[in-house]
């Protein structure tokens, strides 16, 4: 036989010039590293639900331990497959290194995984505001405490009448504070802002401020609070305090009252 097999071929009717078998190539499963060339994604989307600046973390770290998983599981179905790793399955600890290096042992030419994760971290990372912080000014500030509903302050949440109109809306009732001044005390995390004005109370007439607390750490949105109170530059406290908030917020609502948007900061 071995006088008419020459050059891969049989050079004798009816096999002449026809090739000898080659191997078929490996076949290989994509879903593990579409799962890992899209997790930047999920991730970030999962973690702006979480509502959590903790738990996105947690989810952040899980993810990352999961994509190193899938991608040293992959390498080995690969060895399985007959394909030599090349060692290979030390880059999973970086999947997106991992990914790129996967698709030239293959020799596909295909680099769209990797491509589709490059850009998909890109995205994560500019959007998640663990690493960016959503940068507030301090007007951003005045405005979410003046167009947050009134049952949004821990101080006005047993208010009924005015519970679902906003802190604006009730202070507009009030004629003192037509000509109201707002500022703002912006922190890293909890930052302070103070509306007052001139009104009559307790028999004098001086100046009222009130000091709403919000917690915002550029992630998460903590909640609101008055903090303090102070008639004249003393702080009022106790039965004072409440009887003074009471004369600022009635728990009352007259019929041609209006409301605005809602709150200006979405978390």
């Amino acid at each position: 036989m071995s006088s008419y097999y020459q050059g891969g071929g049989f050079d004798v009717p009816p096999f002449v010039n026809i090739p000898g078998a080659v191997p078929p190539v490996p076949s290989t499963d994509n879903g593990a590293v579409w799962f890992v060339a899209m997790a930047p994604v999920f991730s970030l989307i999962i973690g702006k639900l979480s509502g959590s600046k903790f738990a996105a973390i947690v989810l952040w770290v899980f993810t990352y331990i999961l994509c190193v998983i899938l991608c040293r599981r992959d390498c080995k179905i690969l060895r399985k497959s007959g394909y030599e790793d090349r060692g290979i399955i030390n880059l999973a600890f970086i999947p997106l290194v991992y990914l790129f290096a996967r698709a030239k042992l293959i020799a596909s030419g295909n680099y769209i995984n990797g491509i589709v994760c490059m850009i998909a971290t890109v995205i994560a990372l500019v959007n998640n505001s663990i690493i960016t912080p959503v940068p507030y000014s301090e007007q951003d500030y005045i405005d979410t405490v003046r167009y947050s509903y009134c049952s949004e302050i821990t101080d006005l949440s047993d208010k009924s009448s005015i519970a679902d109109m906003m802190i604006d809306d009730v202070l507009s009732m009030n004629d003192s504070f037509a000509d109201a001044k707002w500022s703002c005390s912006k922190g890293k995390e909890v930052s302070v802002v103070t509306v007052s004005a001139d009104m009559t109370f307790d028999g004098k007439t001086a100046a009222v401020e009130l000091d709403f607390t919000v917690e915002y750490d550029g992630f998460s949105f903590g909640g609101m609070k008055i903090s303090e109170v102070r008639f004249g530059g003393d702080t009022v406290t106790g039965d004072k305090r409440k009887e003074l908030l009471d004369k600022v917020f009635p728990d009352k609502v007259p019929e041609n009252n209006s409301k605005k948007d809602d709150s200006y900061i979405n978390v």
